[in-house]
């Protein structure tokens, strides 16, 4: 019986038991322990309902059991099968269902479900643990006593091992074809799952999967098994205590006979995260160190001398040597990889541990291509056919050495001497000189002829010198390029041969070349290089242009000027006027033009033609003072210069108005031209005149022309007035002779207004000047105002200057006024000459208007008419004139079908002579009477001539002798004025 200080709970026992429900992994709800729900095992205790419990029996505490034995702790016999996490208490993990694999098996799969490891469980189900293919670490994080460590830990334990990259069995070698250096670094496959410390149980041996030696006990009823042999370890022997098997092993174990037992054995024969069975470090699983825990493969885990090592691929020679072997495992033989060759040949020269090493005679044994050869001292050579006797033979005999000549130009290599040791036998592939400088190619020997191919083909020491690409002596050859680049120089590149270097590409330039060799001659990308020519239009083709319109171009465009059509190209742009081929900077500067002819601004005075000559001028005025110092110019004068009169010096330069040319003022204190006196022959002079009457105004014949600014007090009062033109300046009274009137020189001057007193009282030289002398008639026209109507119209117009003052009017009425119309049958003008009388006994004058004389114009259409039956009384004439000085207006009447009656409108004649001169007006319009009288049929009527105007006669339409119409013929009256 185990001795724990603890009760133990839940222990299920391997094999027969003799508790039917003992629990065993599978399919079945009891399968391992079932922990209570809070898995609070910290106050856990014996109770009598945990020994009821049906699915956790109890072994009952040892009768030799210490009664102080402490807390009681859960174990477990097996894994605990689950579906899901949840079936899985706090501490023994997650439900792990499949294992993940360090890397993919052969068959592609990088993880194997539980239930092909582990055949006890059904499809589905899985045991509640924790994956330690990777890490093993996850082991430490799990206990059966939940949050409580258990006495011992969970142990990473390999319980899946993949197909390996080395083939088992091996197929004969070689078969170095059929493997992977990569795979074989990698390792083989496996899948680690972290154990329960079983062995805490009191149904399974305390030993269990304990390291062990061979001839020392196990705990318990184990056995010490070594794994390299299957079979119990040997005394001394390291080993792993194995369980006995009385009915089931845990998952992961399989029961196996050992030494006439039956045991627990691994089922990938390790109860760790390692596989290696014959302890060499390499293995199956976590075997190597913190940096490269997975080991390479081992192809013979039996032997600890074979092993995968692709950094010391030879870390089993030259020990070991067999054809069959394969103790690198690289799919070779190792008598393959180590007889006659270079590392291991003087170990197994000929065969494996044919020894071809060590000193001998004037020198050592070596392997030399599979032949132990005798490897002389400078001084001797083997020749008696045995190398292993040694170098007993001088070389000091210069007949009996050659040169190796490996190329076979009958020249040899002075560094590969051989010995002959019949000097009538030279060895093969040797010559007796030393001369060849290159035993690698016939082409390189004295007497060659050098060529380019990196040799010296003459041996005289230099490379490929003194030649050249062409026979004429020239390296020009024509590179793939463009362009320039295309003017190659051929190159030798020793073993390459002759290379045609293209020449370098250059800055594009305008020549007709592709300098940069793009493919474009004078052009970069469709553009002309920097500094191209710029190309102007010369519209007047006079070899300068302007800078619209401008090309860049290496050569002239061929194509017109879009501006003109008849132009060409200039590269000079300084043209300043394109339309006129005689403006150009080429031409000299004419002066006579008003053109910028050379279109410079400020061209020097020797570009110019017909210039002239301008002089220093201060104030501008065109003279100077030193017209000696003449300077040429074109067009512009500069400031303070002129084109100065020669010889005609200014007298003041600082006074533009004083100079030869200026007109002498009154209005200066100074020599305005220059002629030293000041004021003679002066302009601006006024004139004064004497003014005896005090009328301001003088006799004209009184003058005298003064410089006002320069007159004397006396000059001023003897000649006190600038106005002329007085006709009377005295101041004696005298009388008009016509009327007696009398004046003085004061009545007459020329600011006078003349007031028709029978003087000149204007000074003009006309007596009474405006005032009236007769009338003025003109301008006769029709009114045009037609009372009436009717047809054969007559016309009267008074004769000469003569208007109508008054009409007489033939009329009748019929007898009795039966029924007949009045009727006006003629109508007679009478004809006045408007006339002026004037009293000339007034002072001034007095005039009225009179009709000096009368005078009876024609008669229209005095015979009578039809009396309608009626009879007629006595025809009449009426007479009807306007009063005094008046002259007719117009015509008053009334009319029906006829003209029934009818009476002149008078207008007055009014002068006016206060003002000369004189006016007329015509006003104070008035009506006369009408005739014939005694009938008021009809309607009246009334037409005057304008206001200026009097009637000269007037237009009458007569029917069936009667007066129908009217219309009045006018003309303008104004005065004729002296």
């Amino acid at each position: 019986m185990k001795k724990y200080q603890a009760v133990i709970i839940a222990s299920v026992v391997w094999g027969c038991s003799s508790d039917p429900q003992t629990p065993v992994i599978g399919d079945r709800p009891d399968a391992g322990v079932d922990m209570p729900a809070d898995n609070n095992t910290s106050d856990m205790t014996v109770t009598p309902d945990m020994t009821t419990e049906p699915d956790l029996p109890v072994d009952m505490v040892s009768e030799d059991m210490p009664s102080d034995m402490g807390p009681a702790i859960r174990t477990l016999v097996n894994y605990r099968s689950c579906e899901l996490d949840s079936d899985c208490p706090v501490g023994l993990g997650t439900c792990v269902l499949e294992i993940p694999l360090n890397r993919p098996d052969a068959d592609g799969r990088d993880r194997v479900p539980l239930n092909e490891i582990f055949p006890e469980l059904a499809q589905g189900q899985g045991v509640c643990s924790s994956v330690c293919t990777v890490n093993t670490e996850s082991c430490s994080e799990l206990s059966v006593n939940g949050n409580t460590p258990d006495p011992q830990p969970y142990v990473c334990q390999v319980i899946f091992e993949g197909q390996s990259p080395y083939p088992n069995p091996a197929p004969a070698l070689p078969f170095d074809g059929e493997l992977s250096p990569s795979e074989l670094t990698a390792g083989v496959p496996f899948g680690a799952i972290c154990r329960p410390p079983f062995q805490l149980s009191p149904d399974v041996d305390d030993g269990f999967c304990a390291p062990c030696v061979g001839g020392e006990a196990c705990a318990g009823s184990a056995v010490c098994w070594d794994a390299l042999t299957g079979e119990a370890a040997a005394d001394g022997e390291a080993g792993t205590c194995l369980g006995a098997c009385e009915g089931e092993c845990p998952s992961g174990f399989e029961c196996a006979d050992i030494a006439g037992g039956s045991y627990c054995r691994p089922i990938v024969d390790t109860c760790t995260a390692c596989l290696d069975r014959d302890g060499d470090g390499r293995g199956t699983g976590r075997c190597g160190g913190a940096a490269q825990p997975v080991t390479p493969v081992d192809c013979n885990d039996l032997n600890a001398d074979v092993y995968y090592d692709a950094v010391n691929p030879g870390h089993a020679f030259p020990e070991f040597c067999a054809p069959e072997n394969d103790y690198n495992c690289n799919g070779l033989s190792d008598a393959e990889e180590q007889i006659a060759s270079t590392l291991w040949g003087d170990d197994h020269c000929t065969a494996c541990g044919d020894t071809c090493s060590g000193d001998v005679l004037n020198g050592s044994l070596s392997c030399v291509q599979g032949v132990c050869t005798a490897i002389c001292e400078m001084t001797h050579a083997s020749c008696d056919g045995d190398a292993r006797n040694g170098c007993e033979q001088p070389v000091d005999d210069t007949s009996r050495i050659y040169y190796r000549d490996s190329d076979g130009d009958g020249f040899g290599d002075p560094n590969v001497p051989q010995f002959a040791c019949d000097p009538a036998l030279p060895p093969a592939g040797f010559v007796d000189n030393d001369d060849d400088c290159d035993d690698t190619s016939d082409q390189a020997r004295p007497g060659g002829t050098e060529v380019c191919d990196g040799l010296d083909n003459d041996c005289d020491g230099d490379f490929d010198e003194g030649i050249t690409f062409n026979s004429n002596g020239t390296n020009d050859c024509n590179a793939a390029a463009q362009g320039i680049c295309a003017n190659g120089t051929a190159q030798c590149d020793g073993v390459a041969g002759w290379t045609c270097l293209a020449a370098d590409p250059e800055v594009e330039m305008c020549n007709g070349l592709d300098d940069n060799c793009d493919g474009q001659v004078d052009l970069t990308n469709g553009v002309p290089p920097v500094g191209a020519p710029i190309w102007y239009p010369d519209c007047d083709n006079d070899g300068y242009g302007v800078q619209p319109g401008a090309l860049s171009r290496c050569f002239e465009p061929q194509t017109a000027p879009t501006a003109c059509p008849n132009g060409s190209w200039s590269t000079v742009n300084t043209d300043c006027n394109d339309s006129d081929p005689s403006i150009n900077p080429g031409r000299m500067e004419d002066c006579s033009t008003a053109a910028d002819d050379n279109c410079l601004a400020n061209d020097p005075p020797n570009t110019w033609t017909n210039a002239k000559s301008y002089y220093f001028d201060r104030d501008g005025d065109g003279y100077s003072p030193t017209p000696n110092s003449r300077t040429p110019y074109c067009t512009i004068i500069p400031n303070n210069w002129s084109e100065a009169l020669f010889n005609q010096s200014d007298c003041d330069d600082n006074n533009a108005s004083v100079n030869p040319s200026a007109t002498e003022t009154c209005n200066t204190p100074y020599d305005d031209d220059c002629d030293g006196q000041v004021h003679d022959a002066a302009t601006g002079k006024v004139r004064r005149y004497r003014d005896v009457d005090g009328d301001g105004y003088g006799p004209n014949t009184s003058g005298f022309d003064f410089c006002f600014s320069s007159m004397t007090t006396n000059e001023q009062n003897t000649y006190p007035t600038s106005n002329g033109g007085d006709c009377n300046d005295s101041t004696t009274q005298r009388q008009v002779a016509s009327n007696g009137h009398l004046y003085t020189g004061v009545d007459q001057a020329p600011n006078k207004i003349e007031v028709c007193e029978g003087l000149d009282n204007n000074c003009d030289g006309v007596i009474d000047d405006g005032c009236p002398v007769d009338f003025n008639v003109r301008n006769a026209r029709s009114a045009n105002d037609v009372k009436g109507s009717g047809s054969g119209w007559q016309l009267f117009e008074c004769p000469g200057n003569k208007v109508m003052s008054g009409i007489r009017v033939r009329g009748k009425i019929p007898a009795g006024f039966c029924g007949g119309e009045t009727g006006v049958f003629g109508v007679h003008a009478i004809c006045t000459d408007p006339n002026i009388s004037v009293n000339t006994n007034n002072n001034p004058f007095t005039y009225t208007t009179v009709n000096s004389s009368s005078e009876e114009g024609s008669i229209l259409g005095f015979a009578p008419g039809p009396d309608g039956g009626c009879g007629w009384n006595t025809i009449t004439d009426n007479t009807l004139n306007c009063s005094g000085d008046s002259s007719m207006r117009g015509f008053i009447g009334r009319s029906g079908a006829r003209i029934d009656r009818i009476g002149p409108v008078c207008v007055q004649r009014t002068l006016t002579t206060s003002v000369t001169p004189a006016t007329l007006n015509l006003s104070s319009e008035s009506n006369g009477s009408q005739a014939p009288s005694g009938w008021n049929g009809g309607g009246d009527f009334r037409t005057t001539c304008a206001n200026n105007e009097v009637v000269k006669g007037f237009w009458g339409a007569f029917q069936n002798n009667r007066l129908t119409a009217v219309d009045l013929r006018c003309i303008d009256m104004s005065l004729i004025n002296r």
